[in-house]
């Protein structure tokens, strides 16, 4: 900010003028120009520093203030993806779908197609029940999963290992409530109608990664398992019905005429 000399600088000046003795040397003459100069000299430094004390708090609170602008927003933990899936999946108490299912078997180069449905009912258990091509099924009653298909002459019943299943969507109600416990976020997208969650798992288990759709109710219209093998395990969902009466009947394990069962 430059620097302006008013009406009193000026009378100043004029005064010591008139001070000079009129028998005064040009030696005295330019001693009280130095002198004069310095006054000057020094109002001006106060002046200065009298500008930069007022001016430099003012200075640092602008870039506070466009500091505190910058930051990204914060984003509220029940607002984010995982939050809202478990929300929605948290207070499920029955599910039935209508699922289709395609599993690329990379050894073999091929895809194979299913079509069935699942059934969810809490503290109960679930059903995954194949139509096409063959009649089989996954049935937990609440212990133990139980594995039949209609050619088969045994049936397989298997002990829970919840880090084995885990991840895999075999529970798949219960996997998508815990969603943030078993995998991390890598990506998160938007596609038409659906928001795309990209996931990595937490734990090693047979699961590569994961991707999943969500509607705009927040429920799961599909998933995409990438295996360490190199197989694509892809799950489409539709017909979904939730919180309906579900018969109790259908996670109760009935055991077959002439089939053998074979535990493990």
């Amino acid at each position: 900010m430059p620097l302006k000399y008013g009406r009193m600088g000026r009378e100043n000046m004029f005064k010591q003028g008139q001070g000079v003795s009129r028998r005064g040397s040009a030696v005295s003459n330019v001693q009280s120009v130095e002198t004069t100069m310095r006054k000057r000299g020094n109002h001006e430094t106060k002046i200065q520093r009298s500008c930069t004390g007022r001016y430099i708090p003012a200075f640092f609170l602008a870039i506070l203030l466009s500091a505190f602008c910058c930051l990204p927003t914060v984003i509220r933990a029940e607002d984010t993806p995982f939050s809202l899936l478990k929300n929605t999946y948290m207070q499920v108490n029955t599910l039935e779908a209508r699922f289709h299912q395609t599993i690329f078997i990379s050894s073999l180069r091929r895809e194979r197609e299913f079509d069935g449905e699942f059934y969810y009912k809490r503290q109960k258990g679930f059903l995954w029940r194949y139509k096409t091509p063959k009649v089989k099924y996954f049935l937990y009653d609440g212990r133990f999963i139980w594995q039949g298909q209609e050619d088969k002459t045994f049936i397989i019943k298997d002990k829970v290992n919840k880090e084995k299943t885990s991840g895999t969507f075999l529970d798949l109600i219960e996997d998508i409530a815990k969603l943030d416990e078993i995998f991390v976020l890598k990506e998160h997208a938007k596609a038409g109608d659906f928001e795309i969650l990209e996931l990595l798992p937490k734990r090693d288990n047979t699961v590569k990664s994961a991707r999943v759709w969500i509607d705009n109710q927040n429920l799961v219209r599909k998933i995409q398992l990438y295996e360490f093998t190199g197989n694509i395990n892809t799950i489409e969902f539709s017909s979904i019905k939730l919180n309906r009466s579900v018969e109790d009947s259908r996670f109760i394990f009935k055991q077959e005429t002439g089939k053998e069962i074979i535990e493990r």
